[in-house]
């Protein structure tokens, strides 16, 4: 193989290639290197450093990986001295789109600022903002104890300080709203969002993690867990703009960090952090599309039924302010109904049903919610069937009416049979660390992943194992001298051993390896480890033990693409050579 270019070179060459992350995603932490930039460029798309200029070591390569540095003003001082306009003008960099207020000033550790000095303070933000043409985000507050008093009020509360702030300052810009927290359960982190709602500003959460708890009883698994939950609700959270992790790097509270010791080493929780699933992706597999939509009755021009089903998170249907209404959908023709998320603004459905019909004249309720809480309604495990869903709202959570900015509706998953296989194509993967791509000579040509050193990794999101029981996992790969692979699921919760890779004579002469695994029956993320590097990937396949497909792939294990039997493998799916805009979503059903 002709000789290797070095890594950040390529990483020039094919950044244009990057798989799709989230928008939302982000880190709060200020001592990155240039590795650790890179090791979480896949999943996260900004981060902040409680400080107007990102850290020297990332200054010149965070634009080219695809992520926002956003400046923050911390208190009254900047450098020592109190800040002035033109300093901090000068320090916030060029390409910067917000600026984040001032971090905790209800706390008389952080920032300690009542909220009448910050509204005296805050006309110097906004000539900053004016001149760097940024939007302003509120002060940053959290539940405290030791906090800020004035006028014979302390203010423990993030609402008690912004109502405050707001009084003494009505005029002042402010585009979003900060938040922190460090909650331990999912249901709390919705409800310190759902506080902040009555501003009717899109929200920053700026720093979580779970932290109020027992130092003993924050565990690796609680903050996976916790991880997990919080992502999945901030993503399909209307009301959140974006969300920032704490931290990287951090001794306070246990097992949160993203970043390893070692510079652009990522934990186990940055690997899940990184390679969770987002929203605004490529759609998914089940979901239908409707035909078109109408309802009782909309609030304006602006507000029409078509804006629920526009899969745009910034519009939205509202109804005239009385009860019933409701919200049709035509999905063409008759369709089976599994599931259906609805994501409320603020002026939500306390009560209503789901009904389906055929004709749309004849209605058969699916589901019906009494006392619902707004948010995110995801209703799954429907067993409805029709043309035509219907959402149909007996009583108002508000004086408005029912207002949503998306409804979205999904088949049932498609369950394949026991005896099936499914292969991922190497470059296919939803994140990584360290590797790169090139061109593949095996079979099939394409691409295949290379530059693959100890501790690299790749994660595959959504593979589908449809039954428990034993599975095997091939690989193809090709190496001079060898080396070692592994696997597990979801972030190393499951480990699946590992397997020896052979030296077969060259960089892409290729060879077959395997290894057999129990999997309990579900959807993972599939991550693919190099214990010892040294080789190229081009696919893996995984295969339901004793299926026809595994018997013919064993014929095969350990022949190269030289031996003359290589066409006897079967490559599915067989993608163009790059196919990035829908990775990070991509589901892998293993498939017959």
């Amino acid at each position: 193989m002709a000789a290797r270019i070095t890594r950040s070179l390529l990483a020039q060459l094919t950044q244009a290639q990057t798989p799709t992350k989230s928008t939302k995603r982000g880190l709060a932490y200020g001592y990155h290197s240039a590795a650790d930039m890179q090791a979480l460029a896949p999943g996260i798309s900004w981060w902040y450093n409680w400080y107007s200029r990102p850290e020297a070591g990332v200054a010149t390569i965070y634009p080219g990986l695809g992520i926002d540095y956003v400046p923050m003003q911390w208190g009254r001082d900047l450098d020592g001295t109190p800040f002035t306009a033109d300093r901090l003008a000068a320090n916030i960099p060029a390409g910067a789109k917000y600026l984040l207020g001032f971090n905790e000033p209800n706390f008389r550790s952080q920032a300690n600022l009542t909220p009448t000095q910050a509204a005296a303070l805050w006309p110097t933000l906004q000539e900053v903002a004016r001149r760097k043409n940024l939007k302003l985000v509120s002060p940053a507050v959290n539940y405290c104890g030791d906090c800020v008093s004035e006028n014979g009020v302390t203010y423990y509360s993030p609402t008690q300080y912004l109502d405050a702030f707001f009084a003494a300052c009505p005029t002042c810009q402010v585009d979003y709203i900060a938040v922190h927290t460090y909650v331990c359960e999912e249901r709390w982190l919705r409800d310190k969002i759902a506080e902040l709602k009555k501003y009717n500003k899109p929200i920053w959460l700026t720093e979580f993690s779970c932290g109020d708890m027992p130092a003993s009883q924050i565990t690796l698994d609680v903050q996976k867990k916790y991880l997990t939950d919080a992502v999945n609700y901030l993503e399909n959270e209307p009301a959140v703009f974006r969300y920032a992790w704490f931290s990287g790097r951090n001794n306070e509270i246990p097992n949160i960090n993203l970043l390893a010791p070692a510079s652009g080493q990522l934990t186990e929780l940055g690997q899940l952090y990184v390679s969770l699933p987002f929203s605004g992706g490529s759609a998914p597999q089940n979901l239908l599309t409707p035909t078109g939509a109408v309802a009782s009755s909309s609030e304006s021009s602006a507000t029409g039924a078509a804006s629920a089903i526009d899969r745009n998170l910034t519009t939205r249907w509202s109804s005239n302010f009385a009860d019933p209404q409701y919200l049709q959908l035509d999905l063409g023709t008759v369709k089976d109904i599994a599931r259906v998320k609805i994501s409320w603004e603020a002026a939500y459905g306390k009560d209503y049903q789901l009904q389906t019909s055929t004709d749309g004249t004849s209605w058969t309720s699916i589901h019906t919610v009494l006392n619902g809480d707004g948010g995110v309604d995801d209703i799954t495990g429907l067993a409805g069937r029709g043309r035509y869903l219907r959402l149909y709202g007996t009583r108002r959570a508000t004086a408005y009416g029912y207002s949503i900015y998306e409804i979205e509706v999904y088949g049932p998953a498609t369950t394949p049979p026991a005896t099936s296989s499914v292969t991922l194509q190497a470059e296919s993967y939803s994140t990584m660390s360290g590797v790169q791509l090139e061109a593949c000579s095996d079979t099939g040509g394409g691409q295949d992943v290379g530059w693959i050193d100890t501790n690299d990794w790749m994660i595959y999101n959504s593979v589908t194992f449809p039954t428990s029981g034993a599975y095997t996992i091939e690989y193809r790969v090709a190496s001079p001298s060898g080396g070692r692979v592994s696997a597990d699921l979801n972030a190393g919760t499951t480990q699946l051993g590992n397997v020896a890779i052979p030296a077969t004579g060259g960089w892409q002469n290729w060879t077959t390896v395997s290894q057999t695994v129990n999997v309990t029956a579900g959807t993972y993320n599939f991550g693919v480890f190099a214990q010892a590097g040294g080789w190229n990937l081009n696919w893996i396949r995984i295969t339901k033990a004793g299926s026809t497909t595994s018997a013919r792939s064993a014929q095969v294990l350990a022949t190269t693409a030289t031996a003359g039997r290589a066409q006897a493998l079967e490559v599915y799916p067989n993608p163009p050579p790059i196919r990035w805009a829908s990775l990070q979503t991509q589901r892998w059903p293993v498939r017959p």
